[in-house]
């Protein structure tokens, strides 16, 4: 009885048009089955717009770029191969009774290894005034480089100044959060002395 109902409803467009749907779902799953790889994507067409609002986690990024948004504080490490980069300008008022300088800094954040004073030192193009050079190095003072583990401090300029001299703050435990110190000994007593300049630090 059933199959006689069936018998009757069932027309050459009834049925076509299942046997089209069928195809149809076939092949919608056969793409779905397929993944969507880098290969398919032209490089440069994705835009942010283009990915979930915060459906990214730290994992999805590669390190050198998590390291370059990181804000790094002041009791932090500085991650391993970062550059740091900053500038000095020291200005002392003449005095009568005092000539020698001296100037302590810190790093903006803990060196992975403390500093030493043998891995402080000016550029090899400093004026002839500083007493430890390095020409490892060798960047400039608009653009400050360093090797792995050292510090490197590039003079800008210098007024009524010499034997400079730079190094770790060994004596005390701000050593181990990158404290160090430039001096210098002024020329003549009694006048104005100035130190402008820039230094860059990379973490070994």
């Amino acid at each position: 009885m059933i199959a006689s109902r069936i018998s009757r409803h069932l027309t050459y467009a009834n049925v076509v048009a299942t046997l089209a749907l069928v195809i149809a779902l076939g092949a919608g799953s056969a793409t779905a089955a397929r993944m969507i790889t880098g290969t398919d994507i032209r490089n440069s067409t994705l835009t942010g717009k283009d990915v979930k609002n915060r459906s990214l986690a730290a994992a999805d990024i590669a390190p050198t770029a998590r390291n370059a948004w990181t804000d790094t504080s002041p009791w932090e490490t500085i991650p391993s191969g970062t550059t740091i980069r900053g500038s000095i300008g020291v200005r002392h008022v003449a005095s009568a009774n005092m000539r020698l300088q001296i100037h302590y800094l810190n790093l903006p954040a803990k060196p992975p290894v403390a500093l030493t004073s043998s891995n402080v030192s000016f550029s090899a193009d400093s004026a002839s005034a500083a007493v430890n050079t390095d020409a490892a190095c060798n960047g400039t003072a608009s653009n400050p480089t360093a090797p792995a583990g050292k510090l490197c401090v590039y003079l800008l300029s210098i007024n009524n100044v010499t034997a400079i001299d730079a190094g770790a703050w060994a004596e005390t435990e701000p050593a181990a959060l990158g404290a160090w110190y430039i001096n210098w000994v002024d020329v003549a007593q009694g006048d104005d002395s100035e130190i402008r300049g820039t230094w860059a630090y990379t973490a070994p």
